[in-house]
């Protein structure tokens, strides 16, 4: 069922909410039964969205919430993915716990302190820090580094260019969830393409990396964590809006239909 919220986004756009949910239901390619992740739908753009149907990110052992009751929803792609790489990152590198800031409210719209997070799409995932003598270090905040990798307010703490590349490399090669963007400061960004060229890392990889990994156009320059987004599921291209810039166009176009 379409939550009341959707209504607040004009009749069409719960008319074609309805019809991604119906579309979805037809499609033999989509899984049913015990244990599926249920269908959710993300609704206009990152900044000024909805959701329904979202599922909470939930804790496991390599895998802590920085707010565990709070803004912890989104697509159950996102969700999947943010579990597995966790996972992926702790097999490479034994004992690593990734620390997840905030993802999307249970309805979406809204969020305290961003300017977007607003359709399930949006996750917030702190750095891996490590000690002088390389050891991993376990936080319980998203703590900004400086260019030369240091904390900023903790000169015994640094950024971990070893496991932070593992998770970027995770995330780009997941084969089940589309990452659209990963905003970060461009020092962070140098950073890790820096290590993968030292470790001889995958060319396409990188490639990938260079082109995803990007500082925001505005706003705070992510030096304390990724700011991971997934792209729009196939199936909800009508509601659901790839880049924020076309949200604005997307709803003339919208308004014009209703008449």
């Amino acid at each position: 069922m379409l939550r009341p919220r959707l209504a607040a986004k004009g009749s069409l756009i719960v008319l074609l909410a309805a019809t991604a949910v119906a579309r979805a239901h037809a499609d033999p390619g989509v899984p049913r039964g015990p244990g599926t992740a249920p269908f959710a739908i993300s609704i206009g753009s990152p900044s000024d969205g909805s959701l329904a149907g979202g599922v909470p990110l939930r804790e496991h052992a390599e895998l802590r919430l920085r707010w565990p009751e709070g803004p912890r929803w989104a697509l159950p792609g996102l969700v999947e993915m943010l579990e597995r790489v966790s996972r992926r990152v702790d097999r490479r590198f034994p004992g690593s716990v990734m620390l997840v800031g905030d993802l999307s409210r249970q309805e979406g719209g809204d969020l305290a302190g961003h300017a977007s997070h607003e359709n399930g799409r949006d996750a917030d995932v702190g750095f891996y820090y490590r000690d002088p003598a390389g050891a991993p270090v376990r936080t319980e905040r998203l703590m900004p580094v400086l260019p030369s990798g240091r904390v900023s307010d903790k000169a015994d703490l640094h950024f971990d260019d070893a496991r932070n590349w593992a998770l970027i490399e995770a995330i780009l090669t997941d084969s089940r969830t589309t990452v659209e963007r990963i905003f970060v400061a461009a020092a962070v960004k140098r950073r890790l393409l820096d290590f993968a060229a030292r470790s001889k890392a995958s060319g396409a990889v990188v490639a990938r990396a260079k082109a995803t990994l990007r500082e925001p156009g505005s706003g705070p320059v992510h030096d304390d964590h990724f700011h991971v987004r997934v792209a729009c599921p196939r199936s909800q291209r009508e509601v659901c809006v790839a880049d924020p810039s076309q949200a604005r166009e997307r709803s003339l176009a919208l308004a014009k239909r209703e008449k």
